[in-house]
């Protein structure tokens, strides 16, 4: 968001939503490698190709049981503050 910030309150807020949504991509992505790794060492998969597969298995999972309401309200609500006060440090530190 760094880099971007110091175009407008929309923008801002853009930014944000953005800077929301990474967090999940990479929050899953990282989780599910993880998972994945601990399934491995009790040697659940037969070849890699399956291990590597079972990450995005297990990806969808995690974004099915967090897809809730308190938590997408809360992520839309983050994103429009986070990304309101990065504006206002741009404005205030630039």
């Amino acid at each position: 968001m760094g880099s971007r910030a110091g175009r407008g309150i929309v923008p801002g807020i853009n930014n944000g939503f953005t800077g929301v949504v990474l967090l999940f991509i990479w929050g899953f992505a990282v989780h599910s490698s993880i998972r994945m790794f601990q399934e491995s060492m009790k040697r659940r998969y037969d070849d890699p190709m399956e291990a590597f597969a079972s990450i995005f298995l297990i990806a969808s999972d995690f974004a099915i049981e967090i897809a809730t309401a308190p938590v997408i309200i809360t992520s839309i609500a983050s994103a429009v503050v986070i990304g309101c006060l990065v504006e206002f440090s741009a404005g205030r530190w630039r």
